[in-house]
């Protein structure tokens, strides 16, 4: 078992993921309490509730749970009482996103604590602070990875629970890639690339879920993908194989000649709105694709309907898909 299996092998390293994990769940349960202070009730207030202290929050069955687990856990949840609202639609609305929020919020510090550590171990002479920055920077990565897991969760679950109908729509890096050291990088035009990969990173390029990033984006993705199975919540894709767009400004086709400018090729989206609708009919999954812009996928799409996919192309998309699919 991973946590007890930490705890044995490296007590630190297990005692700052418990702190770290303590405290983004503290900091999540005490944005609830303070923002329905605001809105109104007192409760958590009363009962001592807005407070740091883990002594106040600490649920002791769902700490054991958590580390016999090691995916399930919770602490004591912050009383609230909205009949104490002064509004009780945004009372209700701001306290369930407070949560996620505040874990967002960590994760940005964090983050930016990140950064500035990286910045200063780049710098020479920074050996010697080697013992300070390394612990420091494992606490960031952990605070960062920690509190996008927590804050996703609960996002979701606050929009399944009070806006069932609402889209969610996910920004993030496309892939996570790791540190590919079996690709070489070169030094061109000010800049570092890789050597053979002029082009960009291929789609068929293994995914690296090992490092701190990795893992939290791809847990991210993965409870986005199961709360739209699971419960109905659509989705929202933006259908581009980027092998085929790398570097194009425009659409391919008479003018993108006439200019000399790098078009990027129907086929771009037309094979990534296949792919997803393929996907959408093997999950169950609710999908809505943004920005169609080629009759191809136009006709994609409305064969798709029996699988409950939502496509909504503004009118310039639809003026835009009368034309060829290769314009």
């Amino acid at each position: 078992m991973g946590l007890i299996r930490l705890l044995l092998s490296d007590p630190a390293a297990f005692i700052l993921l418990a702190v770290l994990l303590l405290y983004s769940v503290i900091f999540h349960e005490v944005a609830h309490g303070w923002v329905a202070y605001k809105m109104g009730d007192e409760t958590a207030r009363w009962l001592g509730r807005l407070t740091l202290n883990p002594l106040k929050h600490l649920d002791p069955m769902g700490t054991l749970v958590l580390v016999l687990t090691q995916m399930i856990g919770w602490a004591k949840p912050v009383p609230i009482n909205p009949a104490y609202y002064k509004d009780y639609r945004r009372g209700i609305l701001y306290v369930s996103l407070a949560g996620p929020v505040a874990n967002f919020c960590v994760m940005l510090f964090f983050a930016a604590l990140l950064k500035i550590l990286v910045s200063v171990a780049q710098n020479p002479g920074a050996e010697a602070l080697e013992y300070i920055l390394r612990p420091m920077i494992n606490i960031a990565v952990a605070g960062i990875f920690i509190n996008a897991i927590l804050g996703t969760f609960n996002l979701l679950e606050a929009v399944r629970r009070f806006s069932p109908d609402s889209f969610i729509i996910t920004a993030s890096t496309n892939k996570v890639y790791g540190k590919m050291a079996e690709r070489g990088v070169v030094e061109r035009n000010g800049r570092y690339e890789y050597a053979d990969l002029p082009g960009g990173v291929d789609e068929r390029q293994p995914l690296d879920f090992h490092s701190p990033y990795g893992c939290s984006k791809g847990t991210a993705d993965q409870y986005t993908l199961d709360y739209s199975r699971i419960f109905g919540i659509p989705v929202m894709a933006h259908c581009e194989d980027t092998d085929l767009s790398a570097g194009g400004l425009m659409h391919e086709g008479h003018y993108s000649t006439l200019y000399g400018i790098k078009g990027i090729p129907a086929e771009a989206e037309e094979i990534m709105v296949e792919r997803d609708i393929a996907l959408a009919r093997l999950t169950g999954g609710r999908l809505h694709i943004c920005h169609v812009s080629t009759a191809a996928s136009l006709a994609a799409i409305a064969k798709a309907k029996a699988c409950l996919l939502y496509t909504s192309p503004s009118p310039r998309d639809r003026t835009r898909s009368r034309m060829p699919s290769s314009a």
